[in-house]
């Protein structure tokens, strides 16, 4: 494995890179957790990863016709399109990648993290929910008020949300 890949560095094994997620939705706070994510791994190393899901499942008996669908895509496509440049300014020398799947976000989501062994993931606002369900700390985009940066959120205390 190499050390692009984020996970252990062949020149020193005990040396284990951060794997960073950001929840992409295309809004302000979304962009704002790709920044946060570009200094966490220019701070600690790493790999930064930018998911945005689209919600096909939305457009199953949706009335307003196959162009929301088509709309909707072209939007997704302009979302990940602005991510890339964030990450094309702000990133530079960093590595990372944007990608984009389907299906439920939340579920979506979860999964990622699981299967790619995610260290600590950003979440807008609107995906704040999503802490409760995965097993890495999460940090909510916008943050506090009274925080130097976003909240960070221990799975723990998320999932007791749930309850």
């Amino acid at each position: 494995m190499d050390c692009l890949t984020g996970y252990i560095c062949p020149e020193n094994e005990k040396e284990v890179y951060m794997k960073v997620l950001v929840a992409y939705n295309g809004s302000l706070n979304s962009k704002a957790a790709i920044r946060h994510g570009i200094r966490k791994i220019r701070q600690h190393g790493g790999t930064l990863t930018v998911l945005y899901v689209f919600h096909r499942s939305m457009f199953i008996d949706y009335d307003a016709g196959p162009l929301a669908e088509i709309t909707a895509r072209d939007e997704a496509s302009r979302f990940v399109d602005d991510a890339e440049k964030i990450i094309a300014h702000k990133g530079m020398g960093a590595w990372s990648r944007v990608v984009l799947t389907e299906g439920n976000p939340a579920d979506e989501i979860a999964r990622f993290v699981e299967d790619e062994d995610i260290g600590l993931i950003f979440l807008p606002q609107h995906y704040a929910s999503v802490a409760a369900n995965i097993s890495c700390p999460a940090c909510i985009v916008p943050h506090s008020p009274h925080c130097e940066g976003p909240d960070i959120i221990d799975p723990e205390i998320a999932a007791s949300w749930l309850v």
